[in-house]
Protein backbone atom coordinates (compact mmCIF):
# COMPACT_ATOMS: atom_id res chain seq x y z
CA UNK A 1 0.00 0.00 0.00
CA UNK A 2 2.46 2.62 -1.04
CA UNK A 3 4.19 4.60 2.09
CA UNK A 4 1.49 3.32 4.29
CA UNK A 5 4.13 0.95 6.22
CA UNK A 6 6.09 3.99 6.52
CA UNK A 7 3.66 6.13 8.04
CA UNK A 8 2.28 3.66 10.47
CA UNK A 9 5.59 3.33 12.00
CA UNK A 10 6.15 6.92 12.20
CA UNK A 11 2.80 7.43 13.57
CA UNK A 12 3.66 4.99 16.30
CA UNK A 13 6.81 6.29 17.12
CA UNK A 14 5.73 10.06 17.95
CA UNK A 15 2.98 8.85 19.73
CA UNK A 16 5.32 7.13 21.80
CA UNK A 17 8.06 10.39 21.64
CA UNK A 18 4.58 12.55 22.73
CA UNK A 19 3.45 10.44 25.28
CA UNK A 20 7.24 10.21 26.95
CA UNK A 21 7.61 14.25 26.32
CA UNK A 22 4.37 14.66 28.28
CA UNK A 23 5.24 13.12 31.28
CA UNK A 24 8.49 15.04 31.15
CA UNK A 25 6.33 17.98 31.08
CA UNK A 26 3.88 16.64 33.78
CA UNK A 27 6.97 16.70 36.29
CA UNK A 28 8.58 19.75 35.64
CA UNK A 29 5.15 21.23 36.21
CA UNK A 30 4.82 19.51 39.33
CA UNK A 31 8.49 20.37 40.15
CA UNK A 32 7.55 23.85 39.75
CA UNK A 33 9.82 24.32 37.03
CA UNK A 34 9.78 26.28 33.21
CA UNK A 35 8.21 23.79 30.54
CA UNK A 36 7.04 26.35 28.06
CA UNK A 37 9.75 24.95 25.12
CA UNK A 38 8.52 21.25 25.76
CA UNK A 39 4.88 22.42 25.84
CA UNK A 40 5.58 23.86 22.55
CA UNK A 41 6.78 21.13 20.88
CA UNK A 42 4.59 18.68 22.60
CA UNK A 43 1.92 20.05 20.86
CA UNK A 44 3.41 20.46 17.53
CA UNK A 45 4.01 16.08 17.58
CA UNK A 46 0.85 15.94 18.79
CA UNK A 47 -0.31 17.95 15.64
CA UNK A 48 2.15 16.06 13.60
CA UNK A 49 0.64 12.65 14.91
CA UNK A 50 -3.01 13.91 13.96
CA UNK A 51 -2.03 14.70 10.26
CA UNK A 52 -0.46 11.60 9.85
CA UNK A 53 -3.45 9.08 10.82
CA UNK A 54 -5.50 11.34 8.39
CA UNK A 55 -3.56 10.24 5.65
CA UNK A 56 -3.62 6.77 6.53
CA UNK A 57 -7.51 7.18 7.06
CA UNK A 58 -7.48 8.90 3.96
CA UNK A 59 -5.57 5.57 2.34
CA UNK A 60 -7.09 2.99 4.16
CA UNK A 61 -10.67 4.19 2.58
CA UNK A 62 -9.68 3.42 -0.74
CA UNK A 63 -8.88 -0.33 0.15
CA UNK A 64 -11.70 -2.62 -0.56
CA UNK A 65 -11.42 -4.34 2.53
CA UNK A 66 -12.43 -1.40 4.43
CA UNK A 67 -15.65 -1.37 3.43
CA UNK A 68 -15.75 -5.45 2.82
CA UNK A 69 -14.69 -5.83 6.67
CA UNK A 70 -13.04 -3.31 8.72
CA UNK A 71 -15.37 -0.40 8.93
CA UNK A 72 -18.24 -2.89 10.58
CA UNK A 73 -15.39 -4.34 13.36
CA UNK A 74 -16.23 -2.45 16.76
CA UNK A 75 -12.34 -1.81 17.69
CA UNK A 76 -10.84 -1.83 14.85
CA UNK A 77 -9.93 2.17 13.00
CA UNK A 78 -8.16 2.85 10.24
CA UNK A 79 -4.48 2.31 12.07
CA UNK A 80 -5.12 -0.81 13.15
CA UNK A 81 -6.55 -2.05 9.69
CA UNK A 82 -3.19 0.26 8.18
CA UNK A 83 -0.62 -1.68 9.97
CA UNK A 84 -2.70 -5.53 8.97
CA UNK A 85 -2.92 -4.64 5.58
CA UNK A 86 0.59 -3.22 4.94
CA UNK A 87 2.15 -5.92 6.65
CA UNK A 88 0.20 -9.12 5.01
CA UNK A 89 0.74 -10.92 1.92
CA UNK A 90 -2.46 -13.04 1.90
CA UNK A 91 -1.44 -14.75 -0.56
CA UNK A 92 1.19 -16.30 1.37
CA UNK A 93 -1.05 -17.58 4.29
CA UNK A 94 -2.83 -20.96 3.27
CA UNK A 95 -4.36 -21.43 6.41
CA UNK A 96 -6.21 -19.57 9.17
CA UNK A 97 -3.32 -20.91 11.38
CA UNK A 98 -0.49 -19.61 9.02
CA UNK A 99 -1.74 -16.37 9.52
CA UNK A 100 -1.34 -16.44 13.32
CA UNK A 101 1.52 -17.92 13.29
CA UNK A 102 2.83 -15.01 11.30
CA UNK A 103 0.94 -12.45 13.24
CA UNK A 104 2.78 -14.16 16.75
CA UNK A 105 -0.28 -15.59 18.14
CA UNK A 106 0.54 -19.42 17.80
CA UNK A 107 1.20 -20.98 21.45
CA UNK A 108 4.49 -23.73 21.97
CA UNK A 109 2.99 -26.79 23.93
CA UNK A 110 5.58 -28.50 26.43
CA UNK A 111 6.84 -31.59 25.49
CA UNK A 112 5.05 -33.76 27.80
CA UNK A 113 2.19 -33.90 29.73
CA UNK A 114 1.82 -32.34 33.60
CA UNK A 115 0.62 -33.85 36.34
CA UNK A 116 -1.32 -31.63 38.99
CA UNK A 117 -2.87 -32.24 42.09
CA UNK A 118 -5.07 -29.72 43.92
CA UNK A 119 -3.29 -26.97 41.58
CA UNK A 120 0.36 -27.85 41.90
CA UNK A 121 2.27 -29.66 39.65
CA UNK A 122 4.06 -33.20 40.53
CA UNK A 123 7.40 -34.64 39.70
CA UNK A 124 6.51 -38.20 40.82
CA UNK A 125 3.88 -40.49 42.45
CA UNK A 126 3.76 -43.72 43.56
CA UNK A 127 0.51 -46.36 44.38
CA UNK A 128 1.59 -48.06 48.12
CA UNK A 129 -0.45 -50.45 50.24
CA UNK A 130 -1.21 -48.38 53.65
CA UNK A 131 -3.09 -51.36 55.92
CA UNK A 132 -6.45 -52.46 54.20
CA UNK A 133 -6.40 -49.08 52.02
CA UNK A 134 -4.42 -47.35 49.09
CA UNK A 135 -2.44 -44.56 49.69
CA UNK A 136 -0.57 -42.76 46.94
CA UNK A 137 3.05 -40.70 47.96
CA UNK A 138 3.64 -37.58 45.64
CA UNK A 139 6.67 -35.66 45.58
CA UNK A 140 6.06 -31.86 44.17
CA UNK A 141 8.49 -30.09 42.04
CA UNK A 142 8.83 -28.01 44.81
CA UNK A 143 10.60 -31.03 46.28
CA UNK A 144 7.68 -31.11 49.55
CA UNK A 145 6.24 -34.49 50.00
CA UNK A 146 2.86 -35.54 50.75
CA UNK A 147 0.81 -39.04 51.56
CA UNK A 148 -3.01 -38.41 50.06
CA UNK A 149 -5.77 -41.73 49.81
CA UNK A 150 -6.44 -42.80 46.57
CA UNK A 151 -9.79 -41.36 46.84
CA UNK A 152 -8.47 -38.00 47.04
CA UNK A 153 -5.58 -38.56 44.71
CA UNK A 154 -8.36 -39.65 42.13
CA UNK A 155 -10.65 -37.01 42.66
CA UNK A 156 -8.08 -33.87 42.58
CA UNK A 157 -5.53 -35.27 40.21
CA UNK A 158 -5.13 -34.04 36.51
CA UNK A 159 -3.23 -33.88 33.59
CA UNK A 160 -2.52 -30.79 31.19
CA UNK A 161 -0.42 -29.46 28.50
CA UNK A 162 1.45 -26.61 28.98
CA UNK A 163 2.16 -24.06 26.75
CA UNK A 164 3.32 -20.29 25.91
CA UNK A 165 3.44 -17.90 23.06
CA UNK A 166 6.17 -17.88 21.09
CA UNK A 167 10.00 -16.31 22.32
CA UNK A 168 12.84 -15.17 20.73
CA UNK A 169 15.47 -17.99 20.97
CA UNK A 170 19.03 -17.16 20.82
CA UNK A 171 20.83 -18.11 17.55
CA UNK A 172 17.55 -18.94 16.07
CA UNK A 173 15.19 -16.67 13.90
CA UNK A 174 11.71 -15.73 14.46
CA UNK A 175 9.03 -16.96 12.71
CA UNK A 176 6.80 -14.26 13.18
CA UNK A 177 6.73 -10.61 12.05
CA UNK A 178 7.55 -8.57 15.53
CA UNK A 179 5.30 -5.28 14.18
CA UNK A 180 2.08 -7.46 13.40
CA UNK A 181 2.90 -8.91 16.98
CA UNK A 182 2.74 -5.49 18.59
CA UNK A 183 -0.62 -4.50 16.64
CA UNK A 184 -2.16 -7.83 17.26
CA UNK A 185 -1.78 -7.02 21.25
CA UNK A 186 -2.92 -3.44 20.82
CA UNK A 187 -5.72 -4.93 18.53
CA UNK A 188 -6.62 -7.42 21.76
CA UNK A 189 -6.68 -4.34 24.38
CA UNK A 190 -9.32 -2.62 21.81
CA UNK A 191 -11.70 -5.25 21.82
CA UNK A 192 -11.72 -5.45 25.37
CA UNK A 193 -13.04 -2.17 25.72
CA UNK A 194 -15.51 -2.11 23.35
CA UNK A 195 -18.68 -4.22 22.74
CA UNK A 196 -19.08 -5.61 20.03
CA UNK A 197 -18.26 -9.66 18.79
CA UNK A 198 -14.54 -9.72 19.42
CA UNK A 199 -15.53 -8.76 23.11
CA UNK A 200 -18.58 -11.29 23.09
CA UNK A 201 -15.67 -14.12 22.08
CA UNK A 202 -13.07 -12.62 25.13
CA UNK A 203 -16.23 -13.57 27.30
CA UNK A 204 -17.01 -16.27 26.62
CA UNK A 205 -12.94 -18.23 26.30
CA UNK A 206 -12.43 -15.91 29.92
CA UNK A 207 -15.61 -18.37 31.24
CA UNK A 208 -14.28 -22.23 29.01
CA UNK A 209 -10.53 -21.04 30.72
CA UNK A 210 -12.02 -20.35 34.51
CA UNK A 211 -13.94 -23.44 34.42
CA UNK A 212 -11.13 -25.36 32.93
CA UNK A 213 -8.56 -24.02 35.40
CA UNK A 214 -10.39 -22.95 38.53
CA UNK A 215 -7.11 -22.99 40.32
CA UNK A 216 -3.77 -21.57 40.05
CA UNK A 217 -0.93 -23.90 39.36
CA UNK A 218 2.21 -23.82 40.82
CA UNK A 219 5.07 -25.04 38.75
CA UNK A 220 8.23 -25.17 40.92
CA UNK A 221 8.48 -21.30 40.57
CA UNK A 222 6.45 -20.91 37.97
CA UNK A 223 2.65 -19.60 38.89
CA UNK A 224 0.70 -20.81 36.20
CA UNK A 225 -3.19 -19.80 35.30
CA UNK A 226 -3.54 -17.14 37.26
CA UNK A 227 -6.11 -13.88 36.70
CA UNK A 228 -3.81 -12.32 34.87
CA UNK A 229 -2.85 -15.43 32.66
CA UNK A 230 -6.89 -16.23 31.64
CA UNK A 231 -7.11 -12.68 30.73
CA UNK A 232 -4.14 -12.78 28.20
CA UNK A 233 -5.40 -16.35 27.32
CA UNK A 234 -8.81 -15.06 26.72
CA UNK A 235 -7.88 -11.99 24.49
CA UNK A 236 -6.00 -13.83 22.59
CA UNK A 237 -8.63 -16.35 21.72
CA UNK A 238 -10.60 -12.87 20.44
CA UNK A 239 -7.82 -12.13 18.48
CA UNK A 240 -7.22 -14.99 16.83
CA UNK A 241 -10.89 -15.41 15.75
CA UNK A 242 -10.66 -11.87 13.96
CA UNK A 243 -7.65 -13.16 12.07
CA UNK A 244 -9.52 -15.81 11.02
CA UNK A 245 -12.28 -13.73 9.94
CA UNK A 246 -10.30 -11.25 8.13
CA UNK A 247 -8.55 -14.69 6.36
CA UNK A 248 -11.73 -15.77 5.34
CA UNK A 249 -12.81 -12.66 3.83
CA UNK A 250 -9.33 -11.26 2.26
CA UNK A 251 -8.55 -14.58 0.45
CA UNK A 252 -12.63 -14.55 -1.13
CA UNK A 253 -11.58 -10.98 -2.11
CA UNK A 254 -8.84 -12.22 -3.90
CA UNK A 255 -10.33 -15.46 -5.42
CA UNK A 256 -8.10 -17.38 -3.47
CA UNK A 257 -8.76 -21.09 -1.56
CA UNK A 258 -10.10 -20.81 1.69
CA UNK A 259 -9.97 -23.80 4.13
CA UNK A 260 -12.15 -23.63 6.81
CA UNK A 261 -10.80 -22.10 10.61
CA UNK A 262 -10.68 -23.77 13.54
CA UNK A 263 -14.53 -23.60 15.00
CA UNK A 264 -14.37 -21.09 18.12
CA UNK A 265 -15.30 -22.36 21.79
CA UNK A 266 -18.34 -20.44 22.11
CA UNK A 267 -20.89 -20.74 24.61
CA UNK A 268 -21.76 -24.31 24.09
CA UNK A 269 -18.25 -25.59 25.86
CA UNK A 270 -18.85 -23.99 29.05
CA UNK A 271 -21.38 -26.13 30.93
CA UNK A 272 -24.25 -24.49 32.20
CA UNK A 273 -24.70 -25.29 35.91
CA UNK A 274 -28.06 -26.32 36.96
CA UNK A 275 -30.26 -25.23 39.52
CA UNK A 276 -30.45 -28.02 42.42
CA UNK A 277 -33.86 -28.30 43.44
CA UNK A 278 -34.42 -28.53 47.53
CA UNK A 279 -36.36 -31.07 49.36
CA UNK A 280 -38.63 -28.26 49.96
CA UNK A 281 -39.80 -27.22 46.75
CA UNK A 282 -39.69 -30.85 45.40
CA UNK A 283 -42.31 -31.53 48.09
CA UNK A 284 -44.72 -29.11 47.16
CA UNK A 285 -44.64 -30.09 43.21
CA UNK A 286 -48.24 -30.90 42.66
CA UNK A 287 -49.04 -34.64 42.65
CA UNK A 288 -51.79 -36.29 40.38
CA UNK A 289 -55.15 -36.08 42.29
CA UNK A 290 -56.30 -39.89 43.99
CA UNK A 291 -60.19 -38.21 44.76
CA UNK A 292 -62.61 -40.25 42.77
CA UNK A 293 -64.27 -38.30 39.83
CA UNK A 294 -68.10 -37.85 39.92
CA UNK A 295 -69.73 -39.75 37.04
CA UNK A 296 -72.92 -38.16 36.15
CA UNK A 297 -75.70 -40.39 36.05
Amino acid sequence: MNDTNFLVDEYYAIQKHRIAMGNQIFQLKDSEEDSENMEEYHERMFVLEKDIAKAITKQVKRHKLWDGFFKDVKGIGPIFAAALLANIDISKAEHASSLWKYCGQSVELEREEVTIFKGVAVKEFEVVEDGKKKAVNIVYNDGKKETVSLKDWDRYVQKIELGHAERRKKGEKISWNPRLKTVCFLIGESFVKTKGKYRTIYDTSKMFYQNKFPLEIKNGKRVLYTKGHIHSMAKRRAVKMFLADLYDVWRKMEDLPVSVPFAHRGKESVPEKKPIKSKRAVSKKKLPSLKRKRVKR
